[in-house]
């Protein structure tokens, strides 16, 4: 009876944290330091909409959804459990 094919060198590429960081979460190591820093900045001010987050991440190569964005900001994303 198999169990299936060995799947072990893709999961290894997923990296321990991978099931606890939402997308954006994940996509956050594709920065270099300095924009890290800038974006978490601009992920407490709260002047700045969500919209101006995602366009600013667009610019950066991240495609990522409003929605993805805002959960991330508010906090109720799976990286915050």
């Amino acid at each position: 009876m198999s169990t299936g094919p060995d799947l072990s060198e893709f999961e290894s590429y997923i990296g321990r944290n991978h099931q606890n960081r939402c997308k954006l979460g994940r996509s956050l190591d594709m920065l270099n330091d300095e924009e890290q820093e800038l974006f978490q900045a601009a992920l407490r001010a709260t002047h700045l909409t969500t919209r101006a987050l995602e366009k600013w991440l667009s610019k950066r190569g991240l495609r990522l959804s409003e929605s993805t964005v805002k959960k991330h900001r508010e906090g109720s994303c799976c990286c915050e459990r």
